[in-house]
């Protein structure tokens, strides 16, 4: 599994898709516009451009939902306002029913919940392994 905290941007989207969502996920020429691009589909699905997961608000909930089914809870931070909308460098604690407890840090709120869910989803795999 990639260190979650070198990930970024398309890399991370990547990540999340496959250690969260159990996705198949390729990295493809975009044939438009010939950049690099990640794809991923469930297994025996068709392939759908990989989800924004570090960007997207809309995304970012899904992770949100995808952990709280799996256990885990975000903790409050003690800041008013909408934790989406925080200024400056995200900061992302998950805790877990079962006692475990992961962090991430990132640019953004969202990369940083999307890090701290790449982490979750790997000690998930290491405890059951």
């Amino acid at each position: 599994m990639e260190n979650a905290d070198s990930l970024s941007g398309r890399l991370l989207d990547a990540a999340v898709a496959r250690y969260l969502f159990g996705l198949e996920v390729e990295e493809r020429t975009n044939q438009r516009t010939q950049r690099q691009d990640v794809v991923c589909r469930a297994p025996g699905q068709q392939w759908v451009r990989c989800a924004f997961f570090a960007e997207s608000t809309g995304a970012s909930l899904n992770v949100e939902y995808e952990l709280r089914q799996r256990g885990w809870t975000w903790r409050r931070e003690e800041r008013p306002g909408s934790r989406w909308s925080q200024p400056g460098v995200g900061h992302v604690v998950l805790d877990h029913k079962d006692g475990r407890v992961v962090e991430a840090n990132g640019a953004t709120i969202k990369e940083a919940l999307c890090r701290a869910a790449v982490k979750a989803a790997g000690s998930s795999v290491s405890r059951a392994g």
